[in-house]
């Protein structure tokens, strides 16, 4: 089954949440609506959600607000669920392992989404 909301894909996998992202620049515009967007609809579907892979697949950018945003994100919900990343590549992995956040997110370049719903097993 897939559902969508406006800036979010969801696909359910067993019992993991596969989320994928729907514009493939985010960035702050503006008042930062894009970002504030993205960031309330991934909050609304973890609070439904014991497992989550985020998959970056087709992201080509995005801005140290949506950086922070899933810091914020993670911070609030890894005692929650179970949060995984995929598809992490370019930029968005340039970006990602300048700030460490690999260690945070526990993320590996190169994982396809495949591999990565094997770690929910």
């Amino acid at each position: 089954m897939v559902t969508q909301q406006s800036h979010l894909g969801i696909n359910y996998v067993n019992s993991v949440a596969v989320v994928t992202f729907l514009d493939k620049n985010i960035r702050w515009e503006g008042k930062g609506d894009l970002v504030n967007a993205v960031s309330t609809e991934l909050i609304a579907i973890a609070n439904d959600e014991q497992n989550i892979l985020l998959d970056f697949q087709g992201v080509t950018y995005f801005d140290e607000s949506m950086i922070g945003k899933l810091v914020t994100f993670w911070q609030k919900m890894r005692k929650k669920c179970k949060i995984v990343m995929c598809n992490v590549e370019g930029f968005l992995l340039e970006s990602m392992l300048v700030k460490r956040l690999d260690l945070l997110f526990g993320f590996q370049a190169g994982r396809t989404q495949e591999q990565a719903l094997r770690l929910f097993d």
